[in-house]
């Protein structure tokens, strides 16, 4: 929020920024650094248990990706088969998915390579839609 009125002075489109006039901060620069939170092994263990015992592999699956590589959830959720190479173990984040627009790569630990593994038997079990 600070940016678009700070661009606005410095083209001499407005006199002075509100975040510069006010008395009291308008936004206080505490509330606009957000902390980042990270699942205790405990209640990463709990999250994905309650998955598994729920009957939602594909969540489970997910979460544990997301744990394990670091893929942003946007990223995730746009993944298809095609960007999983099992065999050497690599995900394949397309450009036109991620935050940078540039293709990345990411390796894939050994929990979440028996689960892909387990997730693609379990689809290829499930009926089709077609």
């Amino acid at each position: 929020m600070r940016a678009m009125p700070r661009f606005a002075r410095s083209e001499g489109w407005i006199e002075q920024s509100p975040f510069e006039r006010a008395s009291n901060p308008l936004i206080s620069k505490a509330d606009e650094v957000k902390r980042k939170r990270v699942l205790s092994l405990q209640e990463e263990s709990a999250l994905l248990k309650a998955c598994l015992d729920q009957g939602r592999a594909y969540l489970h699956a997910a979460i544990m990706t997301s744990v394990d590589s670091g893929v942003r959830s946007g990223e995730l959720f746009q993944l298809i088969w095609n960007d999983l190479d099992l065999e050497d173990r690599i995900i394949t984040v397309r450009s036109m998915t991620t935050k940078t627009m540039q293709e990345r790569q990411t390796g894939i630990t050994d929990r979440v390579l028996d689960t892909l593994k387990a997730l693609r038997v379990l689809r290829a079990d499930e009926p089709s839609d077609m």
